[in-house]
């Protein structure tokens, strides 16, 4: 601001936790290339959960959810038409909701609040401390979508599909005491008709 100079999007680096992500993990999500950039870690009653940021090839961006073991990808969707806010937040256990003319049902509420971020994010983010309520429902397909309602914000809606850990090829992982990680399979390359044995 004129001759002011502030800091921008800058982070607090947070203690290293079990997972082998980190900020530059390189992988793959269907045909598409993606780059970790971000992590915020958020807190509940019971424990805490990742939440990475992916930079896609495209130039989108879409997030990495990591709890208890399992990865989901996501990106942020509009709230369905007809769909008021007051409704998205107050959604009771049970309750069906339909997006995109998915059938999905609410199968989990929780109190949480963003405990720190690290790496790069957009400038609206939730500041660390902020009480938000998270609301998760899931489809019979095995997709899922989840609410972020903070009190004065509109609902967040972030829409997705649970991904096994191989399936991502990841790259640049952290290597973890007593987890060695996984191996990519080389490419199998079949030489062209008439080519020169070894």
């Amino acid at each position: 601001h004129g001759a002011a100079v502030e800091s921008i999007g800058t982070m607090a680096v947070l203690p290293d936790d079990i997972s082998p992500l980190q900020i530059s993990t390189t992988g793959t999500f269907g045909k598409m290339g993606f780059v970790l950039i971000g992590r915020a870690k958020i807190g509940w009653a019971d424990g805490c959960w990742n939440e990475w940021l992916m930079l896609l090839d495209s130039g989108e961006q879409a997030w990495l959810a990591e709890a208890q073991g399992s990865l989901a990808i996501s990106s942020a969707i509009p709230k369905p038409d007809g769909v008021s806010d007051l409704a998205l937040q107050s959604l009771r256990l049970g309750t069906l909701l339909s997006v995109d003319r998915i059938a999905y049902t609410v199968t989990d509420i929780k109190a949480a609040q963003p405990l720190g971020y690290e790496g790069e994010f957009p400038a609206d983010i939730t500041p660390v401390g902020t009480a938000m309520q998270v609301t998760d429902l899931t489809s019979e397909n095995g997709g899922f979508l989840t609410i972020t309602c903070v009190e004065g914000n509109p609902p967040e809606l972030f829409q997705g599909a649970y991904v096994p850990f191989n399936d991502l090829k990841l790259q640049n992982l952290r290597e973890l005491p007593g987890w060695k990680t996984p191996r990519q399979p080389m490419p199998t390359v079949t030489p062209p008709s008439g080519a020169a044995g070894a």
